[in-house]
């Protein structure tokens, strides 16, 4: 039979990525989505984008509305990391103009309606 200090030493704490608290975390979330905010215009002109910073703001929005329904604080910490790397690749000018232009056509994509015919679903991406 184990002892207790066996069964003490055997469980291993979860050690914060970033962030030791729900307040630094939405602090930290904050923060990058102003940063992100600001970057918008210049990211329109940069890429020559054809979007208007307002419609380019409200994707954002809905971006970070996504993730809402996260309430790990390690999943929270990786997420914003990979914002954070995303904007920093994008200022950078390493992104591509059609990377950020998949933004808005995968939402065209997930609102169409699937074939139902056998040939059709083979024909969908001709036209």
């Amino acid at each position: 039979m184990a002892g207790r200090g066996t069964i003490v030493r055997s469980i291993h704490h979860v050690q914060p990525i970033w962030s030791t608290s729900n307040a630094e975390t939405r602090s930290r979330v904050i923060k990058l989505y102003k940063t992100w905010y600001r970057q918008i215009p210049h990211i329109v002109d940069d890429y020559n984008l054809p979007y208007s910073s307002h419609q380019c703001r409200a994707k954002l929005h809905d971006e970070f509305m996504k993730q809402k329904h996260l309430a790990d604080i390690r999943q929270i910490d990786m997420q914003v990391i990979r914002k954070q790397l995303e904007l920093k690749e994008i200022c950078c000018m390493q992104k591509n103009r059609s990377h950020l232009l998949n933004y808005w056509s995968n939402d065209a994509a997930s609102h169409t309606t699937q074939p139902t015919k056998f040939l059709a679903k083979f024909l969908v991406g001709q036209y």
